[in-house]
């Protein structure tokens, strides 16, 4: 084992030799240590901010994802109320057509039909005035609220 005063004289002479020769590279003068201490607190900034970045793009994906969806669920429900507003008017049409007599009756039977709900679960007082005996009577009612709208569905004989 070297004695410790040995290590110290040769530190001591490698500085003054460093020290005296100025031809020594600038890579042998430059303390490493510090440097490395600079860059690691570097890398530490960048991780930071990518940690940071990548947290908040994971966020912002997230909130789009939900967006989109709300707005496809929106866009759907919207297609679908358009084609049942439209189906409704047309049922109406009909049955106003049917009712003048410009329309004849369906080839179907005319086993099921809509018409409009008069507040207390039975059909209009109109389809039910004009209708006798010999015709089909009504057996059964089921109530749906659609759009605000109220409609039945009877089922006749």
């Amino acid at each position: 084992m070297v004695p410790r005063r040995c290590c110290l004289s040769r530190l001591r002479l490698r500085s003054l030799i460093l020290r005296a020769n100025t031809s020594v590279p600038w890579y042998k003068k430059y303390n490493w240590y510090s440097f490395a201490l600079y860059r690691y607190k570097v890398y530490d900034g960048i991780w930071r901010v990518a940690a940071t970045a990548t947290i908040g793009a994971c966020l912002y994906l997230s909130v789009v994802v939900v967006q989109t969806w709300n707005a496809s669920v929106h866009r759907t429900w919207q297609h679908y109320a358009r084609k049942e507003r439209e189906r409704a008017e047309l049922m109406e049409f009909i049955r106003q057509a049917r009712e003048k007599g410009t329309l004849p009756p369906s080839k179907a039977g005319g086993r099921v039909f809509l018409a409009r709900h008069c507040g207390h679960g039975a059909l209009s007082r109109r389809s039910l005035a004009s209708s006798d005996l010999s015709k089909p009577h009504v057996v059964g009612v089921r109530g749906s609220e659609f759009l605000g709208q109220s409609h039945c569905r009877a089922v006749l004989r």
